[in-house]
């Protein structure tokens, strides 16, 4: 009642609750449900009873629809008007019926229904009636024994043995009957019947018979589908006389009848005659294939044998199956006491559990014999599917993976099995479902004895754990339900990462015909899952696809969540025009896990030309190697001046004030061939710059270096950072000499490309503007960098700045510093406004 309950709550609240309205009612005319039918034993029943789960089916009809509407339904199942049991529906395409088992019918007539949902609506009901019968225990008799099958005398003790089955599925308990054996005996007299009145005889017959009741006194309890029980053993003293002995089975009787039936396929009894002689048959039963599958010829071997004193001349043979003869009565030929005969019958398997008999009756002295053997048979189907999970790729999915599913059917029986056939229901079926919910159905050919078949599904991850269940359906008969096998796997579905270009950047912007343009984009992960190098055979990851125009290029990288990495690429653009610009980010399954970026690139005509003209080019070529020159002699001499013996201090100072002044009338050269640069802060810097290399120039020549003391000496430990700090960002690959010299070639390489164009050639270096760029942000950000470092509290500089009032030879160090470092952050402000021309142009 609880689950009932809980099931009815459940159905409302999925009825109830409010979803978009594209998933309503007019999803419902898409389906039906076609028919209801009732299995059950395995069969297809009309009227059903109260000792076996029913299965009730319903069959499902689905039109075409959109792909993401398939799984938008349930199915819900009503007995008498309550619902019962809801299920969903994965794939309303393949799922062609759906299965609720009553596990305990009642007796009575009950109104079953199924209807068809969404999660915004119910379609209409499909009813049926369904009666219960209650069905009553069976109890059968099978047959009575006896413990010897000598000529009895008169004093032998013998035990009575009485064999019962349970033909129903339901228990028969040890108060339900009462068992006990009935003999009756008759003595012999000469027949005087046309002499004696009817009354007289009754009254004769009576006094001559005699009877005997014995009872068992302790009866079992009987399990559902018991066969061949054996009561008993009860014991009898032998008695003269001619008995026969029958058994009796009582039933309890309730307010409602008697609680069981008791049912005989034949009259059991045993024919007792004391110091008898006569023929004794007793039969034995055995089959060839011992353990036959369903349609397979079977042959029963019936062995005879005489254990009697006397021939048994005549006598037939029956076969029955599950109580019902099959095939013709046979006559078999004269078998002599102590021997035996052989005969046989045929037959072909059917699927189930069988009771086989084979009764054999003769006659003796006008009298018949009757005895029999019995043999349980259950017969496989010779089907036997196992269904394997291989594997799957990605073995490590994320939420959004595309999972390919390998898995395995393997036909371990001794008959093919034959792929589905929607007329007949018969074949096999592997079927995919994922958390109990059928996500694929497929079938392949036939598959024989001892091969395999292998089946590759599909299935988009979700986050989690899941469980996958590879299961393969039977189909026996039509009427028949079928067999089930299934494998079983968890899988783990990791979060999936969220892509977001952040920023990009492009160089030169816009180029012109024949430039190589340079494209980064910044991409971070804000997503919970790493982003996965490509894989195409695992069917995992991801790649950065950048086209311009027809072209693309493919890129991979792994970012953790959180991180942030640079995608760059390089393409050549050999002609003027527009071209569109697309960057997307795949996965192996073909959908995009970002947003495409999209865009157009407009490349300019080489017509006029775009740079520089070649003699400002060849101006900045030759001063830019001047001012490399010059900074490289500034570095040295900076070297030498910072800490160096006393006796050489004034004349250092000197010479790097002299080298500090070149390096700043060289920005002023510059400055004049230059005509297009921004003046206004450059002069004022450089003004500034000019006053204090002067006061310090200055006060050089005031100062008397005799006098100046020893202090500086201590400070070797700061000192020596200092110079290696200079040092790195003067002669190092990233510092101002080499950048000067790069700065050179680039104007070098334009100049080679201007000319080119004029002359109709094709330009010998398309990456030269790139690379002057490359040069100009490097000298920018160096310069940017000294001056920072120079402003902060705690730099390789502050030491000098603490000791300038204590000695004036560290004071003039630091102002010639000063004044470097003010040039240099006038370079960084230069190499800025060039770089502007640059892309204005």
């Amino acid at each position: 009642m609880t689950i009932r309950k809980f099931i009815l709550l459940l159905t409302i609240c999925i009825m109830l609750f409010p979803l978009p309205l594209c998933l309503g009612e007019e999803l419902l005319d898409k389906v039906t449900i076609t028919k209801v039918e009732f299995f059950q034993k395995g069969k297809l029943v009309e009227v059903v009873s109260d000792d076996a789960p029913v299965r009730i089916r319903a069959y499902l009809k689905a039109k075409e629809m959109m792909p993401e509407f398939r799984d938008k339904f349930l199915l819900i199942f009503y007995l008498n008007d309550l619902p019962v049991r809801t299920f969903p529906i994965s794939d309303i395409k393949y799922t062609p019926f759906i299965d609720y088992l009553w596990e305990e019918p009642t007796s009575g007539l009950h109104s079953v229904g199924a209807s068809l949902g969404t999660p915004t609506a119910v379609g209409e009901r499909v009813y049926r009636d369904l009666f219960v019968e209650e069905v009553k225990p069976v109890l059968k008799i099978n047959s009575l024994e006896i413990d010897t099958t000598r000529r009895l005398e008169v004093g032998d003790k013998v035990k009575f043995f009485l064999f019962v089955s349970n033909d129903s599925e339901k228990v028969i308990l040890p108060d339900d009957f009462v068992v006990r054996l009935q003999l009756k005996a008759k003595a012999e007299k000469e027949e005087e019947e046309e002499e004696i009145p009817a009354t007289e005889e009754e009254t004769v017959a009576a006094e001559e018979e005699r009877v005997i009741f014995l009872d068992f006194k302790n009866t079992p309890r009987i399990s559902r589908k018991a066969h061949n029980v054996s009561l008993g053993p009860i014991e009898w003293v032998v008695e003269d006389g001619n008995w026969l002995v029958y058994p009796q089975i009582l039933p309890r009787v309730t307010g409602s009848g008697k609680v069981l039936e008791v049912v005989k396929d034949e009259e059991v009894f045993l024919d007792l005659r004391i110091g008898e002689s006569r023929p004794d048959i007793f039969i034995e039963l055995s089959l060839y294939p011992t353990s036959p599958y369903m349609g397979e010829d079977v042959e029963i071997l019936v062995n005879l044998e005489n254990r009697g004193d006397l021939p048994c001349e005549k006598y037939s043979l029956s076969l029955y199956i599950d109580g019902r003869r099959k095939g013709p009565i046979m006559k078999g030929p004269k078998i002599l006491p102590e021997k035996s005969q052989n005969l046989q019958f045929a037959w072909r398997a059917e699927k189930g559990t069988h009771y086989l008999k084979v009764s054999a009756s003769y006659e003796f002295d006008q009298r018949e014999f009757l005895t029999k053997a019995e043999l349980p048979l259950t017969v496989d189907t010779g089907i036997n599917i196992v269904p394997v999970i291989l594997s799957w790729k990605p073995v490590d999915p994320q939420s959004g993976d595309i999972v390919t599913i390998l898995a395995r059917i393997e036909n371990t029986g001794v008959n093919p099995i034959t792929p589905w056939q929607e007329g007949s229901e018969i074949g096999y079926e592997a079927i995919l479902s994922v958390d109990g919910i059928k996500k694929q159905v497929k079938f392949d050919g036939e598959i024989g004895p001892g091969e395999k078949s292998d089946f590759e599904f599909t299935w988009e991850a979700e986050e989690g754990e899941h469980l996958l269940e590879f299961s393969s359906f039977y189909g026996v008969a039509k009427d028949m339900e079928p067999l089930l096998w299934s494998d079983e796997d968890s899988i783990k579905v990791s979060p999936p990462p969220k892509l977001i270009i952040v920023r990009d950047n492009w160089m030169p912007s816009p180029p012109t015909e024949g430039d190589i343009v340079e494209v980064s984009l910044v991409v971070k992960n804000d997503g919970q899952g790493v982003a996965r190098l490509w894989d195409e055979e695992e069917m995992k990851g991801y790649k950065a696809v950048f086209s311009i125009g027809s072209e693309e290029k493919e890129v991979s990288k792994r970012i953790p969540p959180g991180k942030e990495v640079t995608f760059s690429f390089r393409w050549k653009m050999d002609e003027a025009g527009e071209y569109p610009v697309r960057v997307l980010f795949v996965h192996p399954s073909g959908k995009g896990i970002v947003k495409p970026y999209r865009g157009t690139l407009t490349v300019l005509s080489p017509e006029p030309i775009d740079e520089l003209e070649k003699e400002t080019l060849k101006l900045l070529e030759k001063g830019k190697k001047k001012k490399a020159s010059v900074y490289n002699s500034l570095g040295k001499n900076l070297e030498e001046f910072l800490h160096p013996p006393r006796s050489q201090f004034g004349k250092l100072a000197k010479k790097t004030s002299k080298a500090t002044l070149a390096t700043l009338k060289s920005i002023f050269e510059e400055k004049r061939t230059l005509p297009f640069s921004d003046k206004s802060v450059e002069d004022k810097d450089l003004a500034e710059v000019s006053k204090n290399l002067k006061e310090v120039m200055e006060d050089i020549d005031r100062t008397d270096w005799k006098s100046i003391s020893r202090e500086g000496e201590k400070l070797e430990y700061e000192y020596n950072n200092l110079r290696k700090y200079l040092a790195r960002s003067i002669f190092s690959e990233g510092g101002v000499v080499p950048l000067m010299e790069k700065e050179a070639v680039s104007y070098r390489q334009m100049v080679a490309n201007n000319s080119a164009v004029e002359e109709g050639r094709v330009r010998p270096y398309p990456d030269a503007k790139n690379e002057l760029m490359k040069v100009l942000k490097a000298e920018e950000k160096l310069g940017t960098d000294i001056y920072q470092d120079f402003q902060k509290e705690e730099s390789v500089f502050i030491f000098l700045k603490s000791e300038t009032e204590r000695e004036k030879g560290i004071r003039i160090q630091l102002g010639l510093l000063k004044s470097i470092i003010s040039i240099l952050r006038n370079e960084a402000l230069r190499a800025g406004n060039l770089q502007k021309e640059f892309y204005a142009r």
